[in-house]
């Protein structure tokens, strides 16, 4: 019998409950670490700690494009039954990941006379869960198609990093930069564009800084959309840290605090920590 599944792909920092308790499929990423290569579900915790050791480490992390043909073997079983899939994945303007499962569901959803609807949220991580979970709520395929796009236009995403040196591997600051921030302890304050892409708005001195000026946006928290996502890169103490914080600058903020994946956190290393809202 057909139905309505949501599925998203493992850049989408969604906890396992939630994936449970709402039937979520998730189209798993590879990643590897050192020589050992496996795929990553959102949600699956297990090695989190250890994995981000191993980064600290200097252990060789990275991940791997979804394929058109990937996506489209991993789709068909659903489109095949006559399902209709609501799909999230990663922002285009990060990756072109999100292309390939998009024309990949829509020639499948062409195929089997089904629908699909997978929008270029322009965003990453754990704001891809904040949408999904308004999706989620609404739980009809037209009416998602017609009043999410209002929603996640309206979502914010703030963060900060650790480490430079990882922004720096992924061609977004220049060798000197990088030198000179570590040296100073400098903490670049990192959003997403509404293009999708990452943009540093300012640099401060220090981790509790960086955790001040993060929490400052919580200002504009939609108060009829209170809920707010804390998402890091095995730093469980700063993301308390930053959830009083935002309580405070926010009295009616509703607070998750969720890990950050292997898929991003590979690209911004340990000790990522951020934000994300609707404003």
């Amino acid at each position: 019998m057909s139905k309505l599944v949501f599925m998203v792909d493992s850049t989408c920092d969604v906890p396992k409950k939630f994936l449970e308790d709402n039937d979520v499929v998730v189209l798993p990423l590879n990643y590897s670490i050192g020589e050992e290569e496996k795929a990553w579900q959102c949600g699956d915790d297990e090695d989190f700690k250890v994995f981000y050791e191993k980064m600290e480490k200097g252990d060789l992390v990275r991940t791997s494009l979804v394929s058109y043909v990937y996506a489209y073997s991993f789709m068909e079983p659903y489109f095949k039954n006559g399902d209709d899939i609501v799909f999230l994945g990663l922002s285009s303007g990060l990756s072109s990941t999100w292309q390939n499962e998009f024309n990949a569901g829509t020639d499948l959803a062409k195929k089997y006379n089904c629908r699909f609807f997978a929008p270029d949220t322009k965003q990453p991580s754990a704001a891809a869960y904040l949408i999904l979970k308004e999706m989620v709520k609404i739980n009809n395929f037209d009416l998602i198609t017609k009043e999410i796009d209002k929603f996640y236009k309206n979502v914010s995403t703030f963060f900060t990093v650790s480490s430079l040196s990882y922004l720096h591997r992924s061609g977004r600051l220049s060798t000197t930069a990088t030198l000179i921030g570590g040296m100073l302890n400098i903490k670049p304050i990192i959003t997403v564009t509404k293009k999708g892409t990452l943009e540093s708005i300012g640099k401060v001195m220090g981790k509790n800084k960086s955790i001040q000026t993060i929490a400052s946006q919580a200002r504009n928290i939609n108060k009829k959309y209170p809920d707010c996502i804390i998402v890091h890169a095995n730093v469980m103490e700063d993301a308390k840290m930053l959830a009083e914080k935002v309580q405070e600058e926010c009295e009616y903020a509703k607070i998750e605090i969720c890990n950050l994946g292997f898929i991003i956190g590979t690209h911004t290393g340990p000790g990522t920590l951020g934000l994300c809202y609707r404003k």
